[in-house]
């Protein structure tokens, strides 16, 4: 079972979240690492490091509404992966937030991508662990992403209500 602890500025492992994120996601993907410690300061937000025993294993950050937690992201350390860590963090966030929809923005497949098998490796890994394609795409600037969810109650408007309301104020990417 996985520990957890908020991230802040002056926790020891902070600058291996940093290399975590930094390695999990294209830049075109990731904001300021001081952007997510200032959002994480609005009680709408969760930014959590993951631990085996002592040992850092993984990340998420997600923004929490009264329904739904919309993991924005989710990260297992490179040479953990594939070791059931990141199954350990969601059924940790599945437990933490029980009551609550959960939902999350996975790239979508295109075999023309750099990274076709981990995108697909990403979804196979979402759909093992009951997350399932709500049918609601997001446009983003770096590119489109399909929107799982744990529940066939999850809705566009929720999700937009959720991320516009408790996270990022007058920005919201277009859904369809």
């Amino acid at each position: 079972r996985l520990t957890r602890k908020n991230i802040t500025r002056g926790l020891t492992e902070y600058r291996q979240v940093k290399e975590i994120y930094e390695e999990a996601f294209p830049e075109s993907e990731r904001v300021w690492p001081w952007y997510l410690l200032l959002m994480s300061k609005r009680s709408s937000v969760d930014y959590v490091a993951y631990y085996d025993d002592d040992k850092i294993c993984g990340f998420t950050y997600s923004v929490v509404s009264d329904e739904l937690v919309c993991v924005v992201y989710i990260a297992v350390k490179s040479e953990l992966r594939s070791k059931g860590y990141g199954s350990a963090i969601m059924d940790s966030l599945k437990e933490q937030y029980k009551g609550k929809i959960i939902s999350l923005n996975v790239e979508e497949i295109d075999a023309s991508a750099d990274n076709f098998v981990q995108r697909k490796r990403r979804i196979d890994f979402y759909l093992k662990n009951d997350m399932i394609d709500t049918g609601y795409r997001i446009r983003k600037e770096s590119g489109d992403f399909y929107i799982f969810s744990d529940s066939d109650k999850f809705t566009a408007d929720m999700y937009r209500n959720s991320m516009y309301r408790y996270s990022f104020g007058t920005y919201m990417a277009p859904i369809y």
